[in-house]
This record gives C-alpha cells, sequence and structure tokens, in this order.
C-alpha cells in the first residue's frame, strides 16, 4: 500500500481511476476520479489505517468503514450526499460518491466572511432538513461543521461525512466498538458539551453545532476561539454564545435568543429538531420591522444560477437585496414583486415608527444586487442629494436640507419650523448606503442604515428608505420611510396621524 495519500493517484480502485487529491481528513482523503463505468466523474473517499492509531486493529478499522456505509446508504434525501458504492482493495477502504463542484460551506465563508440573511436562510434550511430527516432515521451526525455541507452551483446544499455519526439506538452492538478508547472524535469548535464530556449525542448534539455554524454565517466569526484545545473545550462547556446583537446592532435581540437556545449547555433546553431552530430563526428575522437586511459584502449565489429552492420552503427567493420578509402569521409568497413588497414594507413602517433622520455622508459602496437596471450617472446623483441633505443637517444647516425636499414633501411637513423642530435633540448621524435602486416610473431608491446619536448620548440603529424624483433642476425626496432596528425609544416621535404630517411619513 503506497505510505502518502500522493501516493494514490493515479491507482484504479475498482471501476474508478483516482485523478486528484481533493481533501483530506483526520482519517480519509477524498480524491477526484473517473469512473469507467458507467463513465461520469466522481468522488472516491479513502479511509487510510496508517492513519490510525495503533489500538485501533485492522478488523475495528474495517468494521467502523462498513458502519458508516451502511449508515449512508441507506440515508436518501436531496440534501445528503448518496453513495452510489463501496468495497474494499489493496488494503484500502473506500467509498464512491458523487462529485460536487459547488465547493464547500467553509470555502464560502472563508471567501465572504459572513453570509447575508437570505443567504444564510437558503443554506440552514436545507441544513436544517437533512439532519431532521437523518434524526428520523436514527442517525446522527455528531461531527457538523462547515466543510461538511458541500454546495451545487444551483445553490443546493448537501450533507457529507457520517463517518462518526452513530445510532441513536445503543443496543447495535458496533454503537461502542467503533472508537477506539482516549479518541475524541469531532470538531471542538462545534462540539456540544455532552460530548466533551464523553456523555451519549443524540439530535440535540446536532442542533448545537449548528448554532454554532449560523453564528458563523450571520456574523463572519466562531462564538469560541480558544488558544488551545482545552481552552476552546472549557469555553464550549462554560461559557454563553456571545452577543450577534452586540456584534452587529442591525440583529436584534430576538435573534439572539434564538442563538442562545439553540447552543444551550443543557441539551434539554435546546430547540427539539433543527426545523423548530429554523421557524424560530425566521420569526426572529420578520419580527425586526418585517425587513430583511443584507450586508454590503453578501451575495446570494457563487454562480448566476438560478436559485435552489428546498421542498416546501416557504422563504420567498427574490434577487432585491431589500425585501420585505414573511410576517407573523401569513408568510409571503416568493411570486410577490418588488414594487408589492415594497408597499407593504411601507404601510407596515407607517404605523410603527417617524420619518426623516438626517446625517453624514459615508462613502461606501452600495450593494450591488439590484432587480431594475439602473442607470449608474443617475443613481450617483441621487445619492449625493441625499449624502448632501444628511450633511447639513449634521451641520445644522436646516435650511439647505430642507430645500433638498420636494415641494409636496415640504408642505406635507407644513414648512421649516416643524421640520428644524423635530432635530434638535440629535446630536449625530451616521449612514451607510445600502441599497439604490431606478424604478420604473422614474424614480431613484435609496436605502441606508443610519446610527443616530442624541444629544444624551442614547445611540440607535435605523433602516431609512427615501425616494427621490428628477426635478427640473436637480433630484428630490419625495418620500421616506424609517424603521428602528435596534437601540432604546427613540428620539424621534413615533407615528400618530399628527406626526405623520409633521415628519413627513408617507
Amino acid at each position: 500500500m503506497p505510505v502518502n495519500s500522493s501516493e494514490l493517484v493515479g491507482m484504479v480502485l475498482g471501476t474508478c481511476t483516482l485523478e486528484m487529491l481533493i481533501g483530506r481528513g483526520g482519517m480519509s482523503c477524498v480524491y477526484l476520479a473517473r469512473q469507467h463505468f458507467p463513465e461520469r466523474y466522481v468522488a472516491v473517499k479513502i479511509l487510510l489505517p496508517h492513519l490510525l492509531t495503533q489500538d485501533l486493529d485492522r478488523a475495528s478499522f474495517l468494521a467502523r468503514f462498513q458502519h458508516e456505509a451502511n449508515i449512508i446508504a441507506r440515508l436518501e434525501h436531496v440534501n445528503i450526499v448518496p453513495i452510489f458504492t463501496y468495497g474494499q482493495q489493496d488494503q484500502l477502504a473506500y467509498l464512491i460518491m458523487p462529485y460536487i463542484p459547488g465547493g464547500t460551506l467553509a470555502q464560502m465563508l472563508e471567501q465572504q466572511k459572513k453570509l447575508s440573511i437570505q443567504q444564510t436562510l437558503i443554506y440552514i434550511e436545507q441544513a436544517a432538513a437533512a439532519l431532521d430527516y437523518a434524526h428520523s432515521q436514527g442517525v446522527i451526525h455528531r461531527d457538523l461543521k462547515p466543510s461538511n455541507f458541500l454546495l451545487y452551483p444551483d445553490g443546493r446544499l448537501v450533507l457529507a461525512d457520517f463517518g462518526i455519526a452513530r445510532l441513536i439506538q445503543h443496543h447495535e452492538p458496533l454503537s461502542h466498538t467503533l472508537t477506539p478508547a482516549g479518541m475524541l472524535l469531532g470538531t471542538p469548535l462545534y462540539m456540544a458539551p455532552e460530548i466533551i464530556y464523553g456523555k451519549p449525542a443524540d439530535q440535540r448534539s446536532d442542533i448545537y453545532a449548528l448554532g454554532i455554524i449560523l453564528f458563523q454565517m450571520l456574523s463572519g466569526e466562531l462564538p469560541f476561539q480558544g488558544e488551545n484545545t482545552f481552552a476552546l473545550l472549557s469555553q464550549q462547556v462554560q461559557q454563553p454564545i456571545p452577543s450577534l446583537h452586540r456584534l452587529n446592532p442591525l440583529f436584534s435581540n430576538d435573534v439572539d435568543i434564538v442563538l442562545q437556545k439553540a447552543t444551550a449547555k443543557e441539551r434539554e433546553e435546546r430547540y427539539p429538531s433543527a426545523g423548530a431552530l429554523v421557524q424560530a430563526l425566521k420569526h426572529a428575522l420578520s419580527w425586526s420591522c418585517q425587513i430583511t437586511l443584507f450586508e454590503n459584502t453578501g451575495r446570494i449565489l457563487e454562480t448566476p444560477s438560478i436559485p435552489y429552492t428546498p421542498p416546501h420552503s416557504t422563504f420567498p427567493l427574490a434577487d432585491n437585496p431589500l425585501t420585505p420578509a414573511s410576517s407573523r402569521e401569513t408568510p409571503q409568497k416568493s411570486s410577490a414583486t418588488p414594487f408589492s413588497m415594497w408597499l407593504l414594507c411601507g404601510l407596515l413602517l407607517i404605523v410603527m415608527l417617524a420619518i426623516f433622520l438626517g446625517l453624514h455622508g459615508s462613502s461606501d459602496t452600495p450593494l450591488s444586487l439590484v432587480a431594475v437596471p439602473s442607470t449608474p450617472a443617475e443613481t450617483e446623483q441621487a445619492k449625493k442629494v441625499v449624502q448632501r441633505y444628511y450633511k447639513n443637517l449634521n451641520q445644522k444647516d436646516y435650511q439647505a436640507a430642507f430645500e433638498l425636499l420636494s415641494p409636496q414633501f415640504q408642505q406635507s411637513i407644513h414648512g421649516l419650523a416643524h421640520f428644524t423642530k423635530g432635530y434638535q435633540d440629535i446630536r449625530q448621524q451616521t449612514l451607510t448606503f445600502k441599497e439604490s435602486q431606478l424604478q420604473a416610473n422614474g424614480t431613484i431608491v435609496v436605502v441606508v442604515s443610519l446610527s443616530v446619536e442624541a444629544a444624551n448620548k442614547q445611540r440607535n440603529i435605523y433602516l431609512w428608505r427615501g425616494i427621490l424624483r428628477k426635478q427640473p433642476d436637480t433630484w428630490k425626496i419625495t418620500q421616506a420611510h424609517l424603521c428602528q432596528l435596534a437601540g432604546r425609544a427613540s428620539a424621534f416621535p413615533r407615528c400618530s396621524p399628527t406626526n405623520q404630517a409633521k415628519w413627513g411619513t408617507t
């Protein structure tokens, strides 16, 4: 048998010729291979006995391999990697599986750092479907991590590597003999406390790991990062997951509650299923002003193909990076147009909060995912108007800011005096552009996130959406909607009939 994995390239195993090493783990290597009968490219996973500890004898090694193959073979789900066949040759045990060219979730996170909310929901829903199905078959994964989630170019996610999966039914003969004494099976970065303590794992152990992965997708960071394995395991056992809201105020405390429950140290306090976790996450995200937020670096898919929609998915897939999410009672259908969804969002915002925050403009690049093609010159002109408007407000030049509103908007606010009065308690306002989009009626929608510091140094986070229309001389702000995302009670008045007129909320 070859002494290292690179020497296996070119070897023929069964009907496959190994062409390239594409992955390696503690006990196995994965190769891209050409299968001759039938002719296609496949992935061949080889378990390497010489990588194992000496106290794991050959019989135990092969028993574990056959056990893994049988587990995977009986799992038939659209989000689980199937196996075509398995065998043994030249002291090598191998699995033949589909070759999936889209990379892994780990590679996507390495490239993007964090994912948009829409990406996260697309992938977490598919992961949950795979896990709930496996759990219903009496199988737990036990080693969930981003590198075990493979991606097809169309956005479909599949779960791979049940290599250390164990049957929940502990009476099965192999369940206690496949792991040599003292071997830590699993990845400490995602390991549930009960596994660290050596207790039997169940489906809630997978839910713990899924909660860690969810935190990583939304924040771009791992919640626990010890200097060594011992420190990391201590954090997993003792420390609660950090607050995502503190890292990014755009996420509400409701999302923190979901993450805390998913990663509770006592498994009895976690969600009973992965599907329950996803539903709670959707509820928490939709509760924040009914808006799905997208980071400037986010993108929906690695390739410009049609997004994959998981079976029975209730999350709407859309190209617009800022659209109303599903409501608390009735989910929005994916066939809704961007205009109708924005109209619904505007009505919801009317009832919730007031309008008009000024701020000091920043030069952040707007998100490039837009549903309607726009002319760069026009959208840049509109953005500069918004930027100038906020700069005037920060400089207390209320007259100059007021003149950037359309005559109709000025009238709805009842003049400069009412307009100025609303900003007396505001100390500083800072914006980040999120979206600029040309509409079919010739208007341009500009979306920004706002960080507002009041005179008492209280800070709040808002999402502001303004509509601009070309006037004879320049672009003017004709409408605006405001939604508080984070912070204490707003320094701005909430929407009553009087305040709606005062602040120009439409």
